[in-house]
């Protein structure tokens, strides 16, 4: 086999380094070790030359994305108008006992700092 050019190379060595990252991802699924991360890694790198590669690795995003939105159940109705207000947009905190006349309570923010002349040094 004889590589003629620079692009055939990196070629060759990406093919190569890919289908490595791939035998040891499949190896590494009854060994201890990151499996499936090593073959999603592998698929990465075959992608970008082979559609096969590129199919299937979007093939485990649409699962993996099947996967997390039935773990993480995303409520995506909105919330009735009755069922909680919204929150205060000032400063204040509101605090609900269950009683619908409840009303914000405002809370003070501001700062104050007062200083002493006792502690200027005189060596300046």
């Amino acid at each position: 086999m004889i590589i003629k050019s620079l692009h055939q190379a990196k070629r060759f060595l990406t093919i190569l380094f890919g289908f490595t990252l791939l035998v040891l991802g499949v190896a590494m699924l009854v060994l201890p070790g990151p499996g499936m991360l090593t073959i999603v890694l592998a698929l990465g790198i075959l992608a970008a030359e082979y559609v096969w590669a590129r199919r299937l690795l979007d093939s485990l995003k649409q699962q993996g994305d099947r996967l997390r939105n039935s773990i993480f159940q995303r409520d995506k109705t909105p919330a009735p108008a009755n069922s909680a207000p919204p929150a205060p947009a000032d400063n204040s905190i509101s605090i609900t006992s269950g009683d619908a006349a409840s009303k914000p309570v405002p809370v003070e923010t501001r700062l104050t700092i007062e200083s002493t002349d006792d502690t200027v040094s005189a060596s300046r």
